[in-house]
C-alpha cells in the first residue's frame, strides 16, 4: 500500500540519529531531492525545548524556498505502521 514505508524503516542514519523528526527529514529529502539530508539536519533541524514548535527550518537559497515545518507522530498509529 505505501511503499516509502518500507524504504524508511530501512533508513536507520535518519531513525537512530533523529528519533521523532526523522520521518520529517525523510520527508523533505524526498520531495526535494537532497542528497546529504544528514548535513541538512545538522544545520536545520531546531528541535528544542524552547523551540516555539517549530522543528526544521530549511533555506535553499539556490532555489529560493524555504521549508518551515512541524513534526508529530501519533504513538498508537507509529505502532501500526512498525507492526506492518
Amino acid at each position: 500500500m505505501y511503499n516509502f514505508i518500507n524504504h524508511y524503516k530501512g533508513r536507520q542514519d535518519l531513525i537512530g540519529n533523529y528519533g521523532n523528526n526523522s520521518l520529517l527529514l525523510y520527508a523533505l529529502q524526498l520531495r526535494y531531492s537532497i542528497e546529504d539530508i544528514i548535513s541538512v539536519a545538522a544545520e536545520s533541524l531546531t528541535d528544542g525545548s524552547d523551540d516555539k514548535k517549530c522543528d526544521l527550518i530549511y533555506i535553499d537559497k539556490d532555489s529560493g524556498f524555504a521549508v518551515i515545518a512541524q513534526a508529530y507522530m501519533k504513538k498508537i498509529q507509529w505502532k501500526r505502521i512498525w507492526q506492518r
